[in-house]
């Protein structure tokens, strides 16, 4: 892998059983021109767990990533199933994610997570391609209902867009124009694939090719900082990091803080550094995804793998807080939110309970300290069980039953 050049991160979503690992698979795994057997064996190159092999259903999330036209394309498989949903929420808040293509089953239709995956993309304002897959086994009248229905979804969830169908290289270069903009874009492009009999994938392919940045990465002056996604104790080497660097450089022998360790960091050692292809570099770029190895600056400061958790970092400056003002839209919730309401937040990697302390409604002034389906209003929430490395203008999520809203912190309070 060559690592100047670009990394466009390409999540996939999607009801279980529509074909998201099966795809994952043919584009990172087969070679061309080589497809699935229709018995599971695209996604067997890719899968982690052996639960995941016997079931055929994703419960973590897998990255996997591949080279199109010097361009580095990283997917980020994530969960169909309804009780992995925090799971994926977590994979679409935490990965800097570009892109999202939403798989859907030729032959099944819109049906399960599907709506649910759908609105969480849109909510965090990453543009979505829709994939339909299962073309070769779909009868022809399921195949136009469910392209119709996707259609139909994607002008009533955008407000207007509209899904353009890609069969050839003029849709394809006409989408490409539409993703090129700046704004975001309402224009949403509609593949119809097999992956047995590979119809469409090499106009996928390169399609995918062609694809530019989407996320922008906000740099702070003087500030390095990675976010931690996984951690691994290797023999011989210890406690290892992976993860993305999303402002400044990592470089071997940093001395950084990593944490929060219950509103405190402690002081590392990078040892070395490892890119995605298990290639030792001496710098980790921002926007780059790899592993840290690191180890404690004295050995009373220690730690261990139990105690590092989703939302921790590593940085030169850090800082914590429990509390932030931020901008929130109800998506949907059956009754009123008010002042004591607690839920579970999605921000970037952290996910932990929190609790409205204040709740003030900018929409309806005539019920001014609750907020209901539709409205938005500025609020003050307060982590219940720890502080976490927060930032102004980050987005989070909130999904807690059936409650769907979408925020940004407008001011952390240290």
């Amino acid at each position: 892998m060559n690592m100047s050049s670009p990394v466009i991160r390409i999540g996939l979503i999607g009801n279980v059983d529509a074909g998201k690992s099966s795809l994952l698979g043919v584009l990172t795994k087969l070679k061309d021109g080589e497809y699935d057997d229709g018995r599971g064996y695209a996604r067997s190159q890719i899968m982690r767990f052996g639960h995941e092999l016997d079931t055929g259903r994703t419960s973590s999330i897998t990255k996997e990533h591949t080279t199109i036209n010097d361009k580095i394309i990283e997917f980020v498989d994530l969960a169909g199933h309804e009780k992995y949903l925090k799971t994926t929420m977590s994979g679409l808040c935490g990965n800097c994610i570009d892109y999202v293509l939403l798989i859907v089953g030729g032959n099944m239709g819109v049906v399960g997570t599907t709506k649910e995956h759908l609105s969480i993309a849109l909510g965090l304002k990453i543009p979505v391609i829709v994939i339909v897959t299962k073309i070769d086994v779909a009868p022809k009248n399921k195949l136009n209902e469910t392209n119709q229905n996707m259609k139909q979804l994607i002008k009533k969830t955008t407000g207007g867009g509209f899904a353009i169908m890609v069969n050839d290289d003029v849709s394809m270069n006409q989408c490409i124009e539409h993703l090129s903009e700046r704004k975001y874009t309402r224009i949403t492009p509609l593949f119809n694939i097999s992956n047995k009999v590979g119809t469409n994938i090499p106009l996928l392919k390169r399609f995918l090719g062609e694809l530019p940045n989407k996320y922008k990465f906000k740099p702070e002056p003087n500030v390095d900082k990675f976010w931690i996604h996984h951690v691994y104790v290797v023999t011989g080497i210890g406690t290892v990091l992976y993860g993305i660097t999303t402002s400044g450089e990592i470089h071997k022998n940093d001395k950084l803080q990593m944490g929060p360790f219950e509103g405190k960091f402690k002081t590392i050692v990078v040892k070395s550094i490892h890119d995605d292809d298990r290639n030792e570099i001496s710098t980790l770029a921002m926007g780059k995804t790899g592993c840290l190895a690191i180890r404690s600056i004295t050995k009373k400061d220690s730690i261990q793998r139990k105690n590092i958790r989703n939302g921790m970092i590593v940085c030169n400056k850090p800082h914590c807080s429990d509390t932030f003002e931020a901008l929130i839209v109800i998506c949907h919730h059956s009754t009123t939110i008010r002042k004591g309401y607690q839920c579970v937040i999605h921000c970037g990697t952290i996910r932990q309970t929190a609790r409205f302390v204040k709740v003030e409604n900018l929409k309806d002034k005539d019920n001014l300290n609750l907020l209901r389906t539709g409205n938005y209003g500025k609020v003050t929430i307060k982590f219940i069980q720890r502080p976490e490395y927060i930032e102004n203008n980050m987005r989070f999520m909130i999904r807690e039953g059936k409650t769907v809203a979408v925020g940004q912190i407008k001011k952390v309070i240290i």
